[in-house]
């Protein structure tokens, strides 16, 4: 018979972990406490004095990535059995607080950063290594000197957005990026984000103002706005390059839509899709993204298949046919780090960032009504 424990135990402030216990003979239960996770044998009196009960504990991440698999007999005195992690440590010991077996643990680390537009972001620092073919052409899109640059605008951009009180959210590549990657998608060259169309003239007053702090700006009457550091060496026409798009959203009482509807036919979406936005992780920033970010993005992509598209923002132009291609993600779990995402209760959401079977952070998010 096995229980598994489905609900996350968080043993020492940075491991997220489930616990599966298989016995057979008897029957168990699992008490949480601030001291630890206690499993209680509690049909004790019904065991014959010589028996003995095999535990075997197994401690997994929350993306499901086991981090020890203890086979470990019990005897009936041991039955009383406490686990604690500290320092690292994985110790069981008896009701008697003898130690029946130590083993190191690898915690996997949360984010710690506050959800604020003024923190700033991490430098994406993508690695690529491999020699397939095949995926050969998602190789990074931007140099680890052009991604700062990039995420830096970024930081300033929703700054502003924020101190001026406008509403805006992670959009298209950007969102996927976020859902999958907590930040950018690694072989993608620029930032998207929506923005309400009836601040437009506030977003165009918050931009001016950064102007002075080395920002540039295009206003266009159609599509996207371009928004750039001035120290940007890539020009072209009317504006440089890296630079975040800036596309706005019109709303009723019932939906939200691109304001290129001709363009985006198919972005439209239930506005309880979209707002209240709620914050999400992209490269230890926390933005702004939609309420519904699972059902945004099932709407118009398949999240499971790594696509590069036919634009190339850093050309303004159509890419190489050869340099447009669709793979399923799994076939790229080993070159970039991916989230996984595991249901917490019926209001929030683990999402653990895992690479090549590790796991390197994770975060919690709250209230989301989809995980996966």
């Amino acid at each position: 018979m096995t229980t598994k424990i489905t609900q996350p135990v968080n043993l020492n402030a940075s491991s997220l972990l489930q616990v599966t216990t298989t016995r057979s003979g008897f029957q168990s239960e699992v008490l949480f406490s601030k001291d630890g996770l206690k499993f209680v044998n509690s049909s004790q009196k019904t065991l014959p004095a010589t028996s003995e009960t095999r535990y075997v504990l197994r401690l997994t991440n929350s993306a499901g990535n086991q981090v020890v698999s203890i086979n470990k007999v019990l005897k009936p005195e041991n039955n009383a059995t406490t686990a604690r992690v500290a320092h690292n440590v994985l110790k069981l010991t008896n009701s008697s607080r003898n130690i029946i077996l130590a083993t190191p643990v690898t915690p996997v680390r949360r984010s710690t950063k506050p959800a604020s537009e003024d923190v700033r972001p991490d430098c994406p620092g993508f690695q690529f290594a491999i020699n397939d073919s095949d995926v050969q052409v998602f190789r990074p899109a931007v140099s680890v000197e052009e991604g700062c640059m990039m995420l830096e605008t970024v930081h300033v951009l929703t700054r502003a957005l924020h101190a001026a009180n406008i509403p805006y959210f992670l959009y298209g590549g950007t969102l996927i990026g976020s859902w999958r990657h907590h930040g950018m998608v690694p072989w993608d060259d620029d930032v998207d984000l929506s923005v309400d169309v009836t601040r437009l003239e506030d977003v165009r007053h918050a931009l001016i103002a950064l102007v002075p702090l080395g920002y540039g700006f295009k206003q266009r009457a159609s599509v996207s706005w371009k928004f750039y550091p001035e120290k940007a060496t890539r020009f072209l026409p009317f504006y440089k390059w890296p630079f975040v798009d800036i596309f706005f959203y019109e709303q009723n009482a019932t939906h939200v839509w691109d304001r290129e509807r001709k363009m985006f036919p198919d972005y439209v979406f239930p506005i309880d899709w979209i707002l209240p936005t709620k914050p999400r992780p992209f490269n230890g920033m926390t933005l702004q993204a939609p309420r519904e970010t699972k059902k945004v993005l099932d709407l118009n992509y398949n999240i499971s298949q790594c696509a590069i598209g036919r634009h190339s923002h850093q050309r303004e132009m159509s890419k190489d046919k050869r340099e447009v291609k669709t793979v399923p993600c799994d076939a790229l779990r080993s070159v970039y780090a991916f989230v996984q995402h595991v249901q917490v209760g019926k209001t929030a959401c683990n999402e653990t960032l895992v690479m090549n079977g590790v796991g390197v952070s994770w975060v919690l998010v709250d209230s989301s009504p989809q995980c996966s």
